[in-house]
């Protein structure tokens, strides 16, 4: 169902990895990694794991992930092509 949020995601796509929006979501995504290392478990020595990020956007966080360990089973979703 398209509605004027997903009309917003829209108008931002394509700026949606320009480096100042990314600046922000990296500094999140290593917050998250550095949370997830510290207070679940430890991501370097994990042999397997599936994550399904939902409202993925251009995946930056599931790339990172995968530099961390290319074994783990990544999955992205996101209502917007747009940002795919």
């Amino acid at each position: 169902m398209y509605n004027l949020k997903m009309a917003k995601f829209d108008k931002i796509a394509p700026i949606y990895n320009s480096f100042l929006i990314q600046v922000f979501y990296r500094t999140v995504h290593n917050n998250i990694i550095e949370m997830i290392k510290r207070d679940i478990f430890d991501l370097d020595r994990v042999k397997k794991l599936r994550v399904l990020d939902l409202a993925c956007g251009s995946a930056n966080f599931l790339r990172k992930l995968k530099k961390i360990n290319h074994n783990f089973d990544l999955s992205g979703l996101d209502e917007n092509a747009e940002m795919i």
